[in-house]
């Protein structure tokens, strides 16, 4: 369900899954945001270990596109910095002379529990168990994409440490606030495709469009089905 109210709203899947959990087990929405936090915090783990393993096992490739490589044109213009800049600049005049606002005491109070609460975190009963879910989870993801290269003549060849950069890229670029990924991922993966790895340029786009279209009917199929089945249940069955 989260999945599929991501690709309706961007990041509104987060707030919707808060939403359902408090409604159905009765805990604090502000202490399943903090979850939340902390599950996205966690899901950088194995982001940085897979782009430190890809970069290690693809030196020889940077190596020979470094000469090559040049910023995107937006990183190159002062107007972004700018952007950066005046939007830390307007934060921080918000909550310097706003600070008795709703939002600003909304978020002073979430910024305070959340100190409060992190420390909880080495209580965990199962912190063995959380780390191998969450690894596992990205383990399966990588595996996914791995796959689906074998389904086109034009990328079954590139291997597992090519595919492995490519997810890299694509799972950075999630970062990025978009409806499920749609445009940022398919970016990343043709550029990983098409300039690192010399697949040309329409099959590098047929197979990022094919493969995100797939994954994500499948997701969205899955989510609408999760909804309709909690929208007619009293409780969840724990």
């Amino acid at each position: 369900g989260n999945y599929a109210v991501n690709f309706a709203i961007p990041r509104a899947g987060e707030i919707w899954r808060c939403g359902v959990i408090t409604q159905k087990e009765k805990i604090p929405f502000s202490k399943l945001l903090e979850t939340l936090l902390i599950d996205r915090i966690f899901d950088i783990l194995p982001v940085f270990v897979f782009s430190i393993l890809a970069v290690w096992l693809n030196f020889s490739v940077f190596h020979q596109h470094w000469h090559d490589f040049q910023l995107p044109g937006w990183l190159r213009s002062p107007h972004f910095y700018a952007g950066i800049l005046g939007f830390v600049a307007l934060s921080i005049a918000f909550f310097v002379f706003l600070k008795d606002n709703f939002i600003s005491k909304a978020l002073k109070n979430f910024y305070v529990t959340l100190k409060k609460d992190i420390p909880l975190l080495k209580n965990m009963n199962q912190k063995p168990l959380f780390l191998i879910y969450t690894f596992s989870i990205w383990i399966a993801y990588f595996f996914h994409f791995y796959i689906a290269l074998f389904a086109f003549d034009f990328t079954a060849h590139l291997g597992f440490q090519a595919a492995l950069l490519v997810f890299v890229l694509g799972s950075v670029s999630m970062l990025i606030p978009s409806n499920g990924g749609l445009g940022p991922w398919q970016a990343a993966d043709i550029f990983g495709l098409s300039v690192l790895f010399t697949v040309p340029g329409k099959p590098a786009e047929a197979f990022a469009i094919g493969v995100f279209a797939f994954q994500s009917l499948w997701m969205v199929l899955c989510g609408f089905g999760g909804m309709v089945v909690l929208s007619i249940r009293k409780e969840v069955v724990k």
